[in-house]
Protein backbone atom coordinates (compact mmCIF):
# COMPACT_ATOMS: atom_id res chain seq x y z
CA UNK A 1 0.00 0.00 0.00
CA UNK A 2 1.17 3.67 -0.88
CA UNK A 3 0.17 6.68 1.47
CA UNK A 4 0.90 10.13 0.39
CA UNK A 5 0.97 12.47 2.00
CA UNK A 6 2.65 14.64 4.63
CA UNK A 7 4.01 13.21 7.76
CA UNK A 8 3.34 16.57 9.49
CA UNK A 9 -0.26 15.84 8.96
CA UNK A 10 -2.21 14.47 11.72
CA UNK A 11 -4.89 12.93 9.62
CA UNK A 12 -1.39 11.02 7.90
CA UNK A 13 0.23 10.11 11.09
CA UNK A 14 -3.02 8.13 12.62
CA UNK A 15 -2.62 6.01 9.59
CA UNK A 16 1.27 5.54 10.04
CA UNK A 17 0.67 4.77 13.67
CA UNK A 18 -2.45 2.63 12.60
CA UNK A 19 -0.16 0.63 10.02
CA UNK A 20 2.94 0.34 12.61
CA UNK A 21 0.01 -0.85 15.34
CA UNK A 22 -1.10 -3.54 12.86
CA UNK A 23 1.43 -4.58 11.46
CA UNK A 24 0.60 -3.04 8.19
CA UNK A 25 3.52 -2.35 5.51
CA UNK A 26 3.06 0.60 3.77
CA UNK A 27 5.54 2.68 1.62
CA UNK A 28 4.65 6.49 2.66
CA UNK A 29 5.71 9.06 -0.23
CA UNK A 30 5.68 12.46 1.65
CA UNK A 31 4.23 15.39 -0.68
CA UNK A 32 3.77 19.09 -0.29
CA UNK A 33 0.70 20.92 -0.86
CA UNK A 34 0.32 21.51 -5.01
CA UNK A 35 2.03 18.36 -5.72
CA UNK A 36 1.94 17.19 -9.52
CA UNK A 37 3.10 13.39 -8.58
CA UNK A 38 0.91 10.94 -11.08
CA UNK A 39 0.04 8.34 -8.44
CA UNK A 40 -1.06 10.78 -5.78
CA UNK A 41 -2.95 12.23 -8.92
CA UNK A 42 -4.53 8.97 -9.72
CA UNK A 43 -5.00 8.09 -6.11
CA UNK A 44 -6.98 11.56 -5.11
CA UNK A 45 -7.95 13.73 -7.96
CA UNK A 46 -8.86 16.82 -5.61
CA UNK A 47 -5.52 16.30 -3.81
CA UNK A 48 -6.61 15.85 -0.22
CA UNK A 49 -3.82 13.62 2.48
CA UNK A 50 -3.98 11.21 2.72
CA UNK A 51 -4.37 9.50 -0.29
Amino acid sequence: MILYGSSISPFVRKVLAFAAEKGVTLEHKPLGLGSQDPGFLAASPFRRMPA
